[in-house]
């Protein structure tokens, strides 16, 4: 690599050939009316454009070998695996678009599984019931004796036997 030039030197040469611009330029002119100047500079430009590999200077197969031979770390991995989980199912030749709808579907059916579930694990209320309608008490009518409108003109006959009496 050739030496850097000392800064006062690149100062020295930028300032002048700005104060060489400006001279050229007639002092009447405005600076957006002058002409623009460029230095002719065609090395900075091939230096710049040069592809990268050009300027390193290449290795042998041998000097590679030793710069290799340090890196040691190797990551573990299982084929098949996403972020070190192991895949649920087996590649398929679905498209992309329904294989992630189905995972949606399913896991939501699976979230509202388990919210049952836990809803029912969690209710414990049993409520205490009278016995069935055949044991209840002989005065009380239950729902499968007579109908209604039996019970209510027999009960409209009591009454009236009632008043007579």
């Amino acid at each position: 690599a050739a030496p850097a030039p000392a800064s006062g030197t690149i100062h020295e040469r930028l300032y002048s050939e700005a104060s060489a611009r400006q001279d050229d330029a007639s002092p009447g002119t405005p600076p957006s009316a002058r002409p623009k100047a460029r230095p002719a500079s065609p090395a900075v430009f091939d230096r710049l454009s040069a592809p990268k590999s050009a300027a390193r200077s290449p290795r042998s197969p041998a000097e590679e070998y030793d710069v290799l031979k340090e890196c040691t770390f190797t990551p573990k991995t299982r084929r098949g695996s996403i972020g070190g989980r192991p895949s649920s199912r087996p590649r398929s030749n679905e498209p992309l678009w329904d294989r992630l709808h189905k995972d949606g579907a399913d896991s939501k059916e699976k979230r509202e599984r388990l919210k049952l579930e836990k809803e029912r694990s969690e209710c414990s209320f049993k409520p205490k019931t009278s016995s069935p309608p055949a044991e209840r008490a002989p005065g009380r009518q239950g729902a499968s004796s007579k109908p209604i409108w039996e019970r209510l003109n027999e009960e409209a006959k009591r009454n009236k036997e009632r008043e007579d009496e």
